[in-house]
């Protein structure tokens, strides 16, 4: 089983600089996780197709599938016509491949994709996993809907109220998670380790990553790994990057005032998104000051520190301080990085600091400080 990098990476901005594609998660698992469990072997990622392809199942790292696949010949696998994959039972050359099939999954286009489709994704994950109830309802868990879509850990602790509600599709609590006061969670929902969940209500649609710190309401969004929004605020139909800090009262759009479909600017190219709703994609390592308020369509690069009384600009590029103008000096945001990663126990690496150089020098023509802040 092999994944493979797939060419349009950049596609996925500010997602794809410290993470390959498959290592994502996206619904409940990683794609690696993903196909691991479902052809019960760990796949093998491949940063390019070899000219000859040996026996094995390769499928693109951006294409989602839970359907276990089997082909007697050499097969090139499509996805409404676009090559997503190759089967193959005989060494050969994947151009010499003349045996085409349509299979079932999700191709996965740009960022915006992912928020399109990780409630679909979470329902089917959770299905892949085939979880069992194993708590039952207290004074202070209250469930509506099915038993079998709701699956906790024993390591969870619930100190005040919740209610679950399943009635629209499965939530998987994992380890370690915390839930403090009143909250409300509806699903598809996944709350990933060792999170802290304080008074929030989470709509439909939701995925949380390990060591998140999550409240106000939430609908249809995607927070990485070690994300940090932890006051009253709404954040919808929107991708929070790893290490992400919202300040209080941070609050997002997803919907454009004539209904209109939300169009994103990434690096000069308008983009549109065909969705009617869409907030905002923060890269690793940004932060917002209290109470911003984060315009429809708002992309952030990495290490981004936005504030001020204004709605955001469309587009910040990465290191931009307050506007997208204003570079923020890359010293000072390594030694924020390493203080923030210190709060969670983390220790910068240095193949991540270099990435984040490399980035500001790609992106700001500039070693990082010959501007503010």
């Amino acid at each position: 089983m092999y994944l493979y990098r797939n060419r349009e990476v950049e596609s996925f901005y500010p997602l794809h600089f410290f993470k390959n594609l498959s290592d994502i998660r996206i619904g409940i698992l990683t794609n690696l996780k993903r196909y691991g469990i479902l052809y019960n072997s760990e796949p093998t990622y491949l940063i390019k197709l070899d000219d000859i392809l040996c026996k094995g199942i390769y499928i693109d790292e951006t294409f989602i599938s839970h359907t276990k696949l089997s082909f007697k010949q050499n097969t090139i696998l499509l996805k409404d016509g676009e090559i997503v994959g190759y089967y193959i039972l005989n060494k050969t050359a994947y151009n010499r491949i003349n045996t085409k099939s349509e299979i079932e999954g999700i191709k996965l286009e740009y960022a915006y994709s992912i928020i399109k489709h990780n409630l679909e994704i979470i329902k089917k994950d959770y299905i892949l996993l085939n979880k069992e109830y194993t708590h039952n309802t207290t004074d202070n868990l209250i469930l509506y809907g099915e038993k079998r879509n709701l699956f906790i850990c024993e390591t969870v602790k619930i100190n005040g109220k919740i209610i679950f509600n399943t009635e629209n599709g499965p939530i998987y609590i994992d380890d370690n998670v915390i839930f403090n006061g009143f909250n409300h969670i509806e699903g598809p929902c996944y709350i990933g380790k060792d999170t802290i969940v304080d008074s929030v209500k989470i709509r439909p649609g939701c995925t949380f990553g390990k060591v998140n710190r999550i409240s106000g309401e939430i609908e249809e969004s995607i927070f990485m790994d070690y994300a940090n929004k932890h006051h009253i605020g709404f954040i919808g139909h929107s991708i929070i990057g790893n290490w992400v800090n919202l300040g209080a009262l941070t609050t997002n759009s997803d919907l454009k005032n004539n209904y209109h479909n939300v169009r994103l600017t990434i690096k000069e190219k308008t983009i549109d998104t065909g969705m009617l709703k869409m907030g905002c994609i923060i890269g690793d390592f940004s932060k917002t000051g209290i109470g911003t308020l984060i315009n429809t369509g708002t992309i952030t690069g990495v290490s981004c520190n936005i504030f001020g009384s204004k709605s955001t600009e469309k587009f910040y590029p990465s290191f931009s301080w307050k506007n997208s103008t204003i570079m923020y000096d890359i010293e000072k945001a390594i030694d924020t990085i390493k203080i923030t990663m210190n709060r969670r126990d983390v220790t910068l690496n240095k193949d991540t600091e270099n990435t984040l150089r490399e980035i500001i020098k790609k992106e700001r023509n500039s070693n990082g400080n010959q501007k503010l802040s």
